[in-house]
C-alpha cells in the first residue's frame, strides 16, 4: 500500500496524456476550433470575458484561475464541452504541435516518441531537466497546468474510454482542478452501458477506491455526516467504511443522507459487476473462494461478477463444504443487497425495462419495484387471469431468485421480511432463518388465522420461483439429491437451465407416489417431497407442472376462481373439458390427492376436528384411510353442521365418480380387474357398472362349471366389497347411476 501511494504522489504532479487511435479520436459532435465557438459553452465568453488571447490554453487557465462556485456553476453540457476540448488539447500530435516551435532544440536531446500512446507528454515531464530554453518550460508548465490532474496513474483510462465519455456526455471538471474524479462518477453510474475495455479500466480504479474512501472524494465529503454518525470506529483508508455504510443503509436507508445514498447504489452497481470492489466480502470468502475454485472456470475474466460468485459459495455450501462463519455473514448482506434494488442487476435493468415502466414506475426502494414484477408475473393481476411479463424478464426474476438464494433465508427480502416479521414472531418463533426452515413455517401457516394478506402474497411471489428449481429449497435439495441423480438423471454439472430444473419434482413425485419395482425414495427424500407438495397444493401457481400445462383452461374455465384452492376444485370440476396436457397433469394430481388427504387444502382445513374426533389416522400413515372415514361419516350430525366440511367431502366425491382411479382403496383393490376387464371404460361409474355387470354375468351363467373362464373373470373379495361400497354411495343419492343392473348386481353381491 505504501508503494502504491508513492506511485501515485509521483505521478499526481504529471499529466496524463491520451493519443486515441483515429478511429476514436472524436465523438460525433462536431467539435469546433475553440471552446470560445461552442454554443454549449456561452457562459464562458462571460465569465472569461477579458482575455485578449481566446484560444483553448489560455480559456482553460482563465476557467482554472476562478473561484470554485463561478466554475461548479457551469452546465454539465458546457462541462462536457470543456472536457473534450481539454482532451483534445492533450492529445499527442497537438501537444507536439503547440510546443515544437519553441521546444525544437530540446525535443532533438529528450527523445520522446510522439507515437507513444499516452505517454508523449508524460516523457517530456520526466525529462524536464533537460529542457533550458524559457519560453519552452513555461509552456509546458502552462499546459501542465490545465492538464487532467489525477490519472496519470491508470494510464489506459483516457485510452480505453474515451468513446464512452462523449457516448454518456462524462466529461466533467470539478470544482478546484480539471480533476478526472468527476468524470469517473458519471461513469461508474453508467457502468451497465459502457463497453468492455472501459468497464475494466473503471472497475480496476474502482477496486483501489475501495481500499480508502477518501479516493472517491464525491462520497467521502457527501457522506462524510454518516461517516462520523454510524462508522467513526473505522477511519478512512482501513477499507472498511463502505461496508460498514453499506450495513447502516440496510438496516435503514432513511436515516442516511440522500446524496451518501444516491453514491453508496453507485458502489453497489460497481460491486454487482466486479465482487473484488466489496473489500469486506473479498476479505471474509478470499479463503473459501480459493477453496472451493469459485475463479476457476472464469479465469480468463479480469473481473467476476457477483452474483457468480454467490451461486459458486452456495451451490458449495449446500453440498456440504463448510463455509467459514464471516464469509456467511458477508454473503447474506450481499444477497440481501441484491433483493434491495432491482438497479443492481443489469439484466432486469436491460429485460424487464418496459414492465417497469408501465407497471412499477417509481417504486423502486427496498425491494418493491423485484415484487412489483414478481405480482404481475402471476397470473392473477386483477380480477382476470393475464400473463404480462415478456419471457426474458422472467428469466431476469428467475435468476435473481437464484443468485440471493431467498428460498433458503427469508431475511434476504425486505418486502418479505417486513411483511412476515409479525407471524414469524408468534407462529414461528425459535426457528432460524437459514435452511428454509422460517419459509416451511410461513407455508405451513397458509390458511391458517396466523397468516396475514401481505405476507401470503409476498411469500407466494417468492415461492413462485422456488418451487420451479428443487436446488431452491435447501431442505428437499439436501435429502433429495441422490435420488435425483439415481431416478430423473440428473448431471452433477448441470447448474443451469430452466427445463433441467422443472423436470426433476414431476420425476421424483411419481417415485414418492406411484413408484415401480424397487425404485424407491429414500425415507428423508420421501419426507422432504410429501413436505413439499402439501404445502404448494394450497396454490396452483407453486405447481408448475399443472400451472404450465394448464394456462388456457385456467383463463377459459376458472377466471372468477381467485381464492384459495378454488382453481384446483375448477379444474377438478371441469376434468372432461380440459385440453390432454392438462387433463393428464389434473388426474395425476387428484390420483395422489385420492391417497393423501393431506394435498386438498379443503379437507386439511374445514375437516380437522372431524378427521381428529372420528378417523384416528395420522395424515402421514394415510393411503386413503382419511377419505374413507369421511365419506362413511358424512352424514352424521357434526359433519352435517360442518357445512363447509360436508360440501368438502361431496365435492371429493362428485368428482371421484370421474375416474376409478380417484378412490385409492376402490383402485388398489379393482385396478387389475379394471383393466383387464373394462379397459373400454372411462368414468368410475363406467366402471362399476362393468364390474358389476361382469360378476353378474358370472353368477347368472353358473362359472363354477368352467374353471377355465372362472379364473380369468372372478373379482377378490377385496374388490367386491368396494363395489358394494360404491353402490352405497350411488343408493344415498350422491349420484345415481344410470344402469338397473346396479339393483340387481347390488342384491347378488
Amino acid at each position: 500500500m505504501y508503494l502504491f501511494y508513492t506511485y501515485v504522489l509521483v505521478f499526481i504532479t504529471f499529466l496524463l496524456i491520451s493519443t486515441v487511435n483515429s478511429s476514436i479520436v472524436h465523438s460525433k459532435r462536431n467539435v469546433k476550433e475553440k471552446i470560445f465557438d461552442e454554443d454549449q459553452c456561452k457562459e464562458v465568453k462571460v465569465i472569461c470575458n477579458s482575455l485578449n488571447d481566446t484560444d483553448d490554453l489560455s480559456v482553460l487557465e482563465c476557467l482554472l484561475s476562478l473561484n470554485n462556485p463561478s466554475r461548479v456553476s457551469l452546465s454539465e453540457e458546457c462541462q462536457h464541452t470543456v472536457w473534450e476540448h481539454t482532451r483534445r488539447l492533450l492529445e499527442n500530435e497537438n501537444v507536439n504541435g503547440l510546443l515544437l516551435p519553441v521546444c525544437q532544440d530540446n525535443f532533438k536531446k529528450i527523445n520522446c516518441d510522439v507515437k507513444n500512446n499516452g505517454n508523449y507528454f508524460k516523457c517530456i515531464l520526466n525529462n524536464m531537466d533537460n529542457i533550458q530554453v524559457k519560453d519552452c518550460r513555461q509552456l509546458i508548465l502552462r499546459l501542465e497546468g490545465v492538464a487532467f490532474t489525477d490519472f496519470s496513474w491508470i494510464s489506459k483510462f483516457l485510452e480505453h474510454c474515451t468513446e464512452d465519455i462523449n457516448a454518456l456526455k462524462c466529461g466533467r471538471i470539478d470544482s478546484q482542478s480539471f480533476s478526472q474524479i468527476k468524470t469517473l462518477t458519471c461513469l461508474q453510474n453508467n457502468i451497465f452501458n459502457i463497453k468492455d475495455k472501459c468497464e475494466k479500466e473503471i472497475l480496476h480504479l474502482s477496486r483501489l477506491q475501495s481500499d480508502n474512501i477518501k479516493l472517491d472524494s464525491e462520497l467521502y465529503l457527501d457522506c462524510g455526516k454518516d461517516h462520523m454518525r454510524y462508522c467513526s470506529q473505522f477511519f478512512a483508508g482501513s477499507g472498511r467504511v463502505f461496508s460498514c455504510l453499506m450495513l447502516q443503509m440496510h438496516e435503514n436507508r432513511t436515516k442516511l443522507e440522500t446524496k451518501c445514498l444516491q453514491h453508496l447504489l453507485r458502489r453497489q452497481k460497481l460491486i454487482a459487476q466486479d465482487f473484488m470492489v466489496s473489500r469486506g466480502l473479498l476479505r471474509a470468502c478470499k479463503e473459501d473462494i480459493k477453496k472451493v475454485h469459485c475463479q476457476k472456470p472464469i479465469a480468463e475474466e479480469k473481473t467476476v461478477r457477483l452474483a457468480q460468485i454467490l451461486l459458486c459459495l452456495e451451490n458449495a455450501a449446500k453440498n456440504g463444504t463448510k463455509i467459514d462463519t464471516n464469509c456467511k455473514d458477508e454473503i447474506f448482506n450481499h444477497r440481501r443487497m441484491l433483493m434491495e434494488d432491482y438497479r443492481l442487476s443489469p439484466e432486469i435493468v436491460n429485460s424487464c425495462k418496459i414492465e417497469i415502466s408501465e407497471f412499477c414506475n417509481g417504486i423502486e426502494a427496498g425491494g418493491k419495484t423485484i415484487h412489483c414484477l414478481m405480482k404481475h408475473t402471476l397470473r392473477k393481476t386483477g380480477n382476470h387471469l393475464n400473463i404480462q411479463i415478456q419471457d426474458k424478464c422472467m428469466r431476469a426474476l428467475e435468476d435473481l431468485v437464484k443468485e440471493t438464494d431467498v428460498g433458503e433465508n427469508w431475511s434476504v427480502d425486505p418486502v418479505l421480511h417486513e411483511a412476515c416479521s409479525p407471524i414469524v414472531k408468534v407462529a414461528c418463533r425459535g426457528l432460524q432463518g437459514g435452511d428454509a426452515k422460517i419459509m416451511s413455517c410461513l407455508l405451513d401457516k397458509l390458511g391458517t388465522d396466523f397468516m396475514t394478506e401481505d405476507c401470503e402474497t409476498a411469500l407466494i411471489q417468492i415461492q413462485y420461483f422456488v418451487a420451479r428449481d428443487f436446488r431452491l429449497d435447501p431442505q428437499l435439495y439436501r435429502e433429495c439429491k441422490r435420488d435425483a441423480r439415481k431416478y430423473c438423471h440428473v448431471d452433477d454439472n448441470i447448474q443451469e437451465g430452466p427445463s433441467y430444473s422443472h423436470e426433476v419434482l414431476p420425476c421424483l413425485y411419481r417415485h414418492a407416489y406411484l413408484p415401480q419395482g424397487d425404485m424407491k425414495l429414500e425415507k428423508t427424500c420421501l419426507q422432504q417431497i410429501r413436505r413439499v407438495m402439501r404445502q404448494r397444493a394450497i396454490n396452483v401457481d407453486l405447481q408448475p407442472e399443472i400451472e404450465e400445462a394448464c394456462l388456457n383452461d385456467l383463463g377459459s374455465l376458472c377466471t372468477d376462481k381467485l381464492k384459495r384452492g378454488e382453481e384446483m376444485q375448477c379444474l377438478q370440476s371441469n376434468l372432461d373439458e380440459l385440453e390432454e396436457n392438462c387433463q393428464d397433469a389434473v388426474k395425476y394430481f387428484t390420483e395422489i390427492e385420492a391417497q393423501h388427504i393431506d394435498l386438498n387444502p379443503y379437507i386439511t382445513k374445514y375437516c380437522s376436528r372431524v378427521i381428529e374426533d372420528f378417523c384416528k389416522v395420522n395424515t402421514d400413515d394415510d393411503e386413503g384411510n382419511i377419505m374413507d372415514c369421511l365419506i362413511k361419516n358424512k352424514n352424521i350430525p357434526q359433519v352435517k353442521s360442518n357445512h363447509a366440511c360436508f360440501a368438502s367431502i361431496e365435492h371429493f366425491q362428485i368428482i371421484s365418480l370421474k375416474d376409478y382411479r380417484f378412490s385409492y382403496k376402490f383402485k388398489v383393490a379393482c385396478k387389475t380387474h379394471a383393466i383387464r376387464l373394462c379397459s373400454h371404460a372411462r368414468s368410475k361409474t363406467e366402471v362399476v357398472a362393468c364390474l358389476s355387470e361382469n360378476l353378474l354375468n358370472a353368477t347368472l351363467h353358473d362359472i363354477q362349471c368352467l374353471k377355465n373362464k372362472m379364473d380369468q373373470q372372478r373379482l377378490t373379495p377385496n374388490c367386491k366389497n368396494k363395489l358394494k361400497e360404491r353402490f352405497q354411495m350411488y343408493k344415498n343419492a350422491l349420484e345415481v347411476a344410470p344402469y338397473r343392473m346396479f339393483e340387481i348386481c347390488f342384491n347378488r353381491l
